[in-house]
Formats: structure tokens, sequence, C-alpha cells
């Protein structure tokens, strides 16, 4: 789903930023802002009855289990491509789920490393699993409309 949710924006992206100048259509483009929304406002519903996780919050586990270890909010934000208050926040808020933990640097106590802990390892497979479903129910639909 996040793949799907990438995809959608960025060709909404290109469609708003390209315009008319290579034959998109105004009606296309909200057509595809239309989509990115509807895939963003069924992903926030899902996250939300799964795991109680926002889609930010969701990013920010999922990316911490990619990379495979600890992570300043600075590199988070670089990874995810938002503002370190976007991350500040969003973290924050993790780490009163408990699924996040703060520790300082070793080297430099002025840093602080995001660590994914066992429940947000549990939170980030039952948001998973809760949009792996959710996708096939999807699939299935798709099917039984087309026939």
């Amino acid at each position: 789903m996040p793949c799907l949710l990438e995809s959608a924006r960025r060709l909404a992206y290109q469609c708003v930023h390209r315009g008319d100048s290579v034959g998109v259509k105004p009606f296309v483009t909200s057509d595809y802002m239309t989509l990115v929304v509807g895939v963003n406002a069924q992903m926030r519903g899902v996250l939300k009855r799964a795991a109680d996780l926002t889609v930010s919050e969701y990013r920010v586990l999922a990316t911490l289990l990619r990379i495979g270890s600890d992570a300043t909010p600075g590199e988070l934000a670089t990874l995810l491509k938002l503002s370190v208050t976007s991350i500040t926040e969003t973290t924050a808020a993790l780490v009163t789920h408990g699924y996040l933990e703060r520790r300082r640097g070793v080297q430099d106590r002025r840093l602080v490393h995001l660590v994914l802990t066992p429940s947000g390892s549990e939170a980030l497979i039952s948001a998973d699993a809760a949009l792996s479903r959710d996708r096939g129910r999807h699939r299935t639909a798709q099917f039984h409309t087309a026939r």
C-alpha cells in the first residue's frame, strides 16, 4: 500500500507540475488527486483500526525497520523527505506509545538516536497485515465487478 500511495503521489505531482505543456488535461490531474486522497484516506483508516497509527507514524516505523538500525531525527527526515519538526512530532507520539525509544549517542551525547522497540515491531507487523488484508479485499472486489 505505501508503494501505491507513493506512486499515486508521484504521478499527481508530475501532472500538476507539467500541466498542459505535455498535453495533460486539468481533469486528469484532478482524477489523480482524487486517487491520492482516496488511497490516503483508506490507508489512514486501516492503520488507525489495526495499530492506532497515523500514516506518518507508520512510515517512520517502516523506515527504521527497513534500514535495520537506529537513526537520528535528521536522518529520518532526509529519508522520508519531511521536515525535522514533523519527524520530532511524529516520533514523540511513537515514544509515548512505547513504539520507539530515544537513546543518546555513545560518542556524542548531544545526538539522539531513535530505536524501534519490540512493541513497535509488533505494531508494524499488525499494520502491514491489515494493509495486506485490505489490499486483498479490494482486489477481490475489483475481480467480481470486472466479470
